[in-house]
């Protein structure tokens, strides 16, 4: 028979005990430590989401970015567009929010390129740069469109202006000592749209006419044209010098090879002392030109071969 000695041992039962509650003890701590952890990373956790809430409110939406200054200055001016109109036209587009949420009236999420396309948009605008100054200052220069011509289209009041590709660019005024009355003007008698492509084809053609270098190495100054239609869609140009001299042109023909006609004519058929004497030159008719000079009746001739 054995028997087990260790069973009344009072101190075998003290050292088994002591060893569990140390297991004890050390699991507790760890516990105790990892909470006090994960407590701590809650707490940073909250300050980082505070901290960041705070950077994009400053950045964002704070006065610290915002334009509040918004400078446009002319680089040309033709007295198309008021400074007041840009501004308030770029104001109304800083109100806009960037992805639905974000303030585009903030210097740093303005978006440059979009604002210039908006402003190149207005035909009265030929160039647009945009620059930012310090924190809150926004500076805008503008190039406006040159005017070619006026245009009076028949049975309307009003006169509207032209660049060289035929878009409208009226001023928001004009005075009689403004240089742009001094431009030619067309009259437009053929109740055409803008919309009809052989239309504006002549009529971009008409504007070249009024500045065209062959006349201007002449001496002939055009400060009229009279646009009418012949047949349905077949255009005659009329083009008046202040002597009361008429270039008379088609949209059947080639404009170029209208007006390379007319330099030829203009310097071997013409002459410069006899300019001033014409009536009419008729470049309609292709290598038929028709000439009249004043109290003279009218002869045909054959355009001259370019040399």
């Amino acid at each position: 028979m054995i028997i087990n000695n260790n069973i009344d041992n009072p101190s075998s039962r003290t050292e088994f005990t002591t060893g569990h509650s140390k297991k004890n003890q050390l699991k507790a701590n760890r516990e105790y430590y990892f909470e006090k952890i994960k407590k701590k990373k809650k707490f940073s956790f909250f300050i980082f989401i505070l901290i960041l809430i705070f950077i994009v409110y400053l950045i964002f939406y704070s006065p610290a970015f915002a334009i509040t200054n918004i400078k446009v200055e002319k680089k040309v001016d033709n007295n198309l567009i008021n400074i007041q109109e840009i501004e308030k036209k770029v104001e109304l587009l800083l109100k806009e929010k960037k992805f639905f949420i974000l303030p585009q009236k903030n210097l740093l999420l303005l978006d440059i390129k979009n604002l210039t396309k908006n402003l190149s948009g207005d035909p009265r605008i030929e160039k647009v740069e945009i620059e930012k100054k310090g924190a809150h200052t926004l500076i805008i220069k503008i190039k406006e469109t040159k005017p070619e011509a006026k245009l009076l289209i028949l049975g309307e009041q009003s006169l509207q202006f032209l660049d060289r590709e035929a878009k409208i660019v009226s001023p928001h005024f004009a005075t009689l000592n403004d240089p742009l009355n001094k431009l030619p003007i067309i009259y437009d008698k053929t109740f055409s749209s803008f919309n009809d492509p052989v239309y504006l084809d002549t009529l971009k053609s008409t504007i070249k006419l009024t500045n065209n270098p062959i006349l201007i190495r002449n001496n002939i100054k055009i400060n009229s044209v009279v646009i009418t239609e012949e047949n349905k869609g077949i255009f005659v140009i009329k083009a008046f010098t202040p002597e009361g001299c008429a270039f008379i042109f088609t949209s059947l023909l080639s404009f170029d090879s209208q007006l390379t006609n007319l330099g030829v004519v203009l310097k071997e058929k013409i002459g410069e002392k006899q300019i001033s004497q014409l009536e009419y030159i008729n470049l309609g008719f292709g290598e038929k030109i028709f000439i009249k000079f004043k109290e003279k009746e009218k002869k045909e001739i054959s355009a001259p071969t370019p040399k």
